[in-house]
């Protein structure tokens, strides 16, 4: 192993995922985050088959499916209340159905758990204050006044990044028309058998449901349409406005999202589409970049947890590179490779947001654009050699699919 003592800044999805996999090989790991419970700070998150095989080599596939919904496809329709098709995808890894989504507060858990089972220290509530870099080591002051040097620092603190501007201070946060709405619904009326995935494409949105353990169901909806700042409170007031014209299965689960649920830590929220991409190299010196810190994207190709943890997969393979490589150029090389393949999911999740708000989500111009951005993302290099990406409007671009 090239580092002995790692700190890592964020512990979302990408930095606990990376201290799992150090800490369980022997690392000293310390992971800083601001916020006091970071479980609460999303709703669910969903991984397609392309990024099993990687979540797998890290160790973490099989507990998450355990705790996750595990399901073979997606439901769609055209028109509310309309002909329903499924779009399936082969799984990749034998055992595991080709998609998985999972409470956000679950994967949380499942990181914490196997991280300090391992021995890993978790500072929640203490952020990174600014860093000195001493040649062989780097220096950290953290909001607490600790100062302390390791081997190595991996910046995973998300789209805001402070880490970022020590690498890239010119990257700017570029924010996007289209807001994101999501809630986790009390549903213990129906069977629990989690395994449902529905996508509906409206002219002013695009809105879905997945089911998941425990009675709950995940409702989402892309809109749109430039929104004014939503206070909290009023997001279940504005989702089910939104949702207005749905039928069936979408209107009960509209209902469900009730006024109530504001007031539940990690139910439900609003944010407006953003999205940030270092275009150059990752690292500098001992401090390098995985996730959002990197490559903050938008939610449109469903690849943003899934390509940070790639990331990690990517770097985690570096460190434990026993080449005569300095560790200066394992990093470099962890970047370029990287690089092409984030670039292409970035650059399409964008010009989807906003193809989106210029033509309405049933267009026919944004399926035929879905399918390019679908071909475009299986043409790069996967660190596991497959992607299959899931394009779940494949079906309605052919008039006689099943």
């Amino acid at each position: 192993m090239r580092v002995a003592k790692v700190a890592i800044v964020g512990a979302g999805p990408a930095g606990g995922s990376a201290a799992v996999w150090l800490a369980e090989r022997g690392v000293d790991v310390t992971l800083i985050e601001a916020s006091h419970n970071t479980s609460i700070n999303g709703q669910a998150v969903t991984f397609g088959p392309q990024m099993h095989r990687g979540i797998h080599e890290l160790g973490l596939l099989e507990e998450m499916v355990s705790r996750g919904n595990n399901f073979d496809g997606v439901a769609a329709d055209v028109e509310p209340g309309g002909e329903t098709r499924a779009a399936k995808s082969e799984p990749m890894v034998p055992g595991v159905r080709p998609m998985l989504t999972m409470r956000r507060q679950e994967l949380h858990e499942l990181l914490v758990e196997r991280a300090q089972r391992a021995g890993a220290r978790y500072l929640l509530g203490v952020s990174f204050e600014s860093l000195r870099d001493l040649g062989d080591a780097i220096e950290i002051t953290l909001s607490d006044g600790q100062v302390e040097r390791y081997d190595l620092l991996i910046g995973a603190d998300g789209i805001r990044s402070k880490v970022r501007g020590f690498i890239a201070p010119e990257v700017e946060v570029e924010p996007l028309p289209q807001g994101a709405y999501r809630a986790v619904v009390d549903d213990v009326t129906r069977d629990d058998h989690p395994g449902l995935s529905y996508m509906g494409s409206r002219d002013d949105y695009m809105c879905g449901y997945i089911e998941l353990y425990g009675g709950l169901t995940y409702v989402t909806i892309a809109y749109n349409h430039e929104e004014e700042r939503i206070a909290h409170a009023d997001v279940p007031r504005r989702m089910r406005e939104i949702l207005a014209p749905e039928l069936g299965e979408m209107a009960r689960l509209r209902d469900l999202v009730t006024d109530e649920l504001a007031d539940i830590p990690g139910r439900v929220s609003f944010r407006k589409m953003e999205t940030v991409m270092v275009d150059g190299p990752w690292h500098r010196g001992r401090v390098v970049l995985v996730g959002d810190a990197a490559h903050g994207t938008t939610p449109n190709l469903g690849l943003g947890a899934g390509s940070a943890m790639e990331d990690v997969l990517v770097l985690m393979r570096k460190l434990a590179d026993d080449s005569p490589k300095t560790l200066d150029r394992l990093l470099e090389d962890y970047s370029n490779e990287r690089l092409a393949r984030i670039l292409v999911v970035n650059r399409n999740s964008a010009r989807l947001c906003r193809l989106q708000c210029e033509h309405g989500s049933n267009s026919p111009v944004l399926l035929e654009e879905y399918a390019k951005a679908a071909a475009e993302f299986d043409a790069t290099v996967s660190p596991t050699g497959s992607s299959a990406y899931v394009d779940v409007f494949a079906d309605f671009r052919d008039s006689d699919a099943a």
